[in-house]
């Protein structure tokens, strides 16, 4: 027994969880969703083949091709030096020294990134000879058109899970709701009460995410899943060795499809979710109770 009990025979030491303070909060989370376009990637395939000449010695680089576009190309380069004289063809790729090709030799190389082809000769006579290219080119393009939304159009909007998922569980189990501790914990601040009592809180930040799905009325065509995060931080009496517990009572997603500037984006899903939830901080007390022990009766 302990020294209370002992004391007072008729009291009882009770171990148990202790509400330190209780919230009822109703948040709103406005997030916007923009819905690409996908892109698709093709290969087009060019060759070129051509003749070259230059007159006499240069030290500036004569340009034999030349591509400023975005587009990742590949090449295969073959490149010969037909000169009658002992002369040497220098070969530059993007303006970077490659190789050199002696008289009556040819050299082939594959280039990834290519941008430019040049040739420059030490020779006082003139050159000349053949290049040969088989280029491919990666073009991307959007496979699809744009939607034509007149207005901002409602839509279904249910929660899911990470999958894509509509379930029946209950919106605790759906959509998470948990504690953001930093590295120091939690920051106290002294709080003025209506009464003119000075109370020391502490600041919890709540996480909570989750996913949801919208519905197309038209063509009863799906989008998601489409997470969504929020924070938000709130003032409790939450000390040391409290733990926090937030339930997600319920829950409202409201969808609306809005038009799109952009070339690459069908339309942008404007998402409204209101999340009524219960903060509790809990932690273990142990509480004096005056009763009687009561034995089961022996039958």
């Amino acid at each position: 027994m302990s020294e209370i009990q002992v004391t007072y025979p008729d009291t009882h030491c009770v171990h148990l969880t202790k509400v330190f303070d209780w919230l009822v909060h109703c948040s709103t989370i406005q997030v916007k969703n923009p819905v690409f376009i996908k892109k698709k990637v093709k290969i087009i395939k060019e060759e070129i083949c051509r003749n070259f000449y230059i007159e006499d010695s240069k030290q500036e680089p004569t340009l034999l091709w030349e591509d400023a576009s975005p587009s990742n190309i590949t090449s295969t380069i073959w490149i010969s030096n037909d000169s009658k004289n002992d002369c040497v063809i220098n070969v530059f790729v993007n303006d970077k020294f490659l190789f050199s090709i002696l008289n009556g030799r040819s050299k082939s190389v594959t280039i990834a990134k290519l941008q430019s082809l040049s040739i420059t000769t030490d020779s006082k006579q003139g050159i000349k000879g053949k290049f040969y290219m088989v280029i491919n080119k990666k073009v991307t393009y959007l496979d699809g058109e744009k939607k034509d939304i007149k207005g901002n159009k409602k839509v279904e909007c249910f929660f899911t899970d990470q999958c894509g998922n509509e379930t029946n569980r209950c919106f605790n189990e759906v959509i998470e709701c948990e504690e953001v501790l930093g590295v120091s914990g939690r920051t106290n601040r002294k709080v003025i009460l209506p009464s003119g009592k000075t109370m020391l809180l502490q600041k919890v930040k709540l996480r909570k995410k989750g996913y949801v799905c919208i519905k197309h009325d038209d063509d009863n065509c799906y989008t998601g899943p489409i997470p969504f995060l929020f924070e938000e931080s709130f003032f409790l009496c939450a000390p040391i060795d409290t733990t926090i517990v937030c339930i997600i009572e319920k829950a409202y997603c409201h969808a609306t499809l809005l038009p799109s500037v952009h070339e690459d984006v069908y339309y942008v899903i404007d998402l409204s979710i209101e999340l009524q939830q219960h903060v509790k901080v809990l932690g273990h007390a142990n509480v004096v109770v005056e009763a009687n022990i009561v034995h089961p009766c022996k039958r």
